[in-house]
């Protein structure tokens, strides 16, 4: 069986809109008095860390990326419960209009470059997509395991080449149409039948590269 990794098409045509986040990156400082490390936790997959973001643009698909954090339209939520697509959860995200950012925020959109009139004044809705973290990568990925911490969470893996094709050890897979491998961050895959549903309802802006399973 082969699945898919979900990566942001960006549009041809026209460039779709991204998100733009108005806070520093969520992440907890943790300090373990068993394995002595002071190491700082990402918080953005957290169910309950809240996001405050912007659109980039207009042009809004049905998949959008922000801080490497997947969003879902209104339509694409509609669709995945329509096609009983499973291994998900969806969570809120507060979506600010360009009138409403604060002055102080508006200011560090500009410093960063950021073309401030281009901001959507009026957002459509989005949800949060939280994917389960249930598969491994097999060992041809050469993908290792190195450091753990079972007390205070921390864990490290180590990729011996970063252009090696990874593979999904599919006696890990529980079966469901999206999910997270336990060695990569916010990567999310899918099964066939998620892209056939993505093409079936002409949902936009994900691409899809073809993983194979072992």
């Amino acid at each position: 069986m082969d699945f898919y990794r979900l990566s942001t098409d960006e549009g041809k045509q026209k460039k779709f809109a991204y998100g733009i986040g108005l806070d520093e990156y969520p992440q907890r400082l943790i300090t373990c008095d068993i394995c002595g490390r002071e190491w700082k936790k990402g918080m953005l997959l957290d169910e309950d860390t809240l996001l405050s973001i912007c659109l980039s643009n207009e042009f809004y698909p049905d998949f959008l990326n922000v801080i490497s954090h997947t969003l879902v339209s209104e339509k694409a939520k509609d669709v995945l419960a329509q096609e009983t697509i499973t291994g998900y959860k969806l969570g809120i995200i507060d979506i600010i209009p360009r009138d409403e950012i604060p002055p102080a925020k508006t200011k560090k959109l500009r410093q960063s470059g950021y073309n401030v009139k281009k901001i959507s004044n009026n957002p459509p809705n989005y949800y949060r997509l939280f994917a389960e973290r249930s598969a491994e990568l097999h060992i041809k990925s050469e993908v290792f395991f190195e450091q753990e911490c079972t007390a205070c969470g921390y864990r490290k893996f180590v990729k011996t080449d970063p252009f090696k094709q990874e593979y999904i050890r599919k006696d890990s897979w529980n079966g469901s149409d999206l999910f997270m491998v336990k060695e990569f961050g916010a990567v999310i895959y899918c099964t066939e039948r998620f892209v056939e549903t993505y093409q079936k309802h002409n949902l936009t802006g994900l691409l899809f590269r073809r993983v194979e399973s072992i």
